[in-house]
């Protein structure tokens, strides 16, 4: 996410000079890129989301799975007090940590999108 868009606005200089000349505001470009950043943020936020639910949910069989495929003691009784990974999925956390992410996501966009609301089509175009 944070190497992405300064990726992007860096090679799509030239485009941002082209729509800046067509008229195209700084706001209305700023808010290009921070829609394309909510993107990403909000596809990487649903993959994480499954993927967590995913091994939440059979990280325990997986576990005991292992250890007796294996005859590994990846949680030892004796060491921990637990014979077993304790798993909580909880809709709070969730929405929380869901949350938490989307606006650190945009928060992230910002830079970008402000850095290429402020091109100037002269600069942008006089290299090409």
């Amino acid at each position: 996410q944070t190497c992405a868009l300064p990726i992007l606005v860096r090679e799509k200089k030239r485009e941002v000079g082209i729509l800046r000349t067509l008229g195209l505001s700084p706001s209305s470009l700023a808010r290009v890129f921070l829609w394309q950043g909510l993107a990403i943020t909000s596809l990487g936020v649903v993959f994480g989301l499954l993927l967590g639910a995913t091994l939440g949910h059979f990280l325990t069989p997986l576990v005991s799975w292992v250890q007796h495929e294996f005859g590994l003691v990846l949680v030892d009784p004796r060491v921990y007090s637990i014979d077993e990974l304790p798993v909580v999925l909880s809709l709070t956390d969730t929405v929380w940590i869901v949350g938490l992410a989307l606006v650190l996501g945009l928060g992230a966009t910002l830079l970008p999108a402000l850095t290429a609301a402020r091109l100037k089509p002269t600069e942008s175009l006089k290299y090409d």
